[in-house]
């Protein structure tokens, strides 16, 4: 299998992360640039988005929790990802919510410049109730699953992209516990954004 992905991306961290998560060593990883519309990206996902699975038979997902779901169901073992109780997919649904708002407030930005606009303005509510809601999830418990690893890397991201005006994780005291408590995860660390 070949994963299509770059460098910022947070959905493909997420594809990149769960194969790690899943000792899934054998995945051939192969760094494009989505913004240049490269041919080899092209032939497999003419959307030229990453990330993008490409296996050995030529079948190619591209949709990140599809690729997800694919590697976490065809892996040789258990895993705390895998999961199928509707409260971890319900954390999934906000967690990856606020991973798109954060990547559409930063392409927004990169295109269109700083000044605020309504779009802009509700991305970055949206997110804060979304920051709102994790907290009071994860002050419960810290358990670790695909949900928890969606909300650590929108929360990387969101700091890499200086997304929120404000130091992030200051008003969150559970969620800054959280991401400090897995911050050393293999999966995590060696996918750091670039």
């Amino acid at each position: 299998m070949k994963l299509y992905l770059n460098g910022t991306s947070p959905f493909a961290r997420l594809a990149r992360a769960t194969a790690l998560e899943l000792d899934l060593s054998t995945i051939e990883m192969e760094w494009v640039d989505p913004w240049s519309d490269q041919a080899e990206l092209l032939i497999v996902n003419p959307l030229s988005r990453v990330p993008a699975l490409a296996d050995d038979s030529g079948d190619v997902l591209t949709e990140t929790l599809l690729i997800v779901r694919h590697l976490i169901e065809n892996a040789k073992r258990d895993s705390e990802l895998r999961t199928k109780d509707m409260r971890t997919i319900t954390e999934l649904g906000v967690a990856y919510g606020m991973m798109e708002l954060a990547f559409a407030f930063t392409i927004h930005k990169k295109h269109c410049g700083e000044s605020g606009t309504t779009l802009q303005n509700r991305r970055k509510s949206s997110l804060r109730r979304g920051l709102e809601v994790m907290e009071a999830v994860v002050a419960e418990d810290m358990r670790w699953s695909l949900s928890r690893l969606c909300l650590w890397i929108a929360l990387d991201y969101i700091r890499f992209r200086e997304v929120l005006d404000e130091a992030t994780l200051d008003n969150y005291p559970s969620l800054d516990k959280f991401f400090t408590a897995h911050q050393d995860r293999a999966a995590l660390s060696s996918t750091a954004f670039s």
